[in-house]
């Protein structure tokens, strides 16, 4: 099967006491999640275009998920 490949990691770092080999899992999520179709416009200049939340300098800050 063929997959686009695009993907989000998420780092999650874990105590010491769960107990696991290395205190960090990552976790991969689909870019599906960010929803292309969310736009908005909020306070100090950021606007939201297709999921993702740029400053008032076109930076991108976030990506908005499901």
């Amino acid at each position: 099967m063929l997959e686009a490949g695009e993907c989000f990691t998420r780092l999650r770092p874990r105590k010491l006491s769960d107990g696991l080999s290395v205190p960090l899992q990552v976790q991969l999520l689909k870019a599906e999640f960010v929803p292309w179709d969310y736009n908005d416009d909020l306070k100090r200049g950021h606007k939201i275009r297709a999921g993702i939340e740029f400053n008032a300098l076109g930076k991108r800050v976030a990506y908005w998920m499901h």
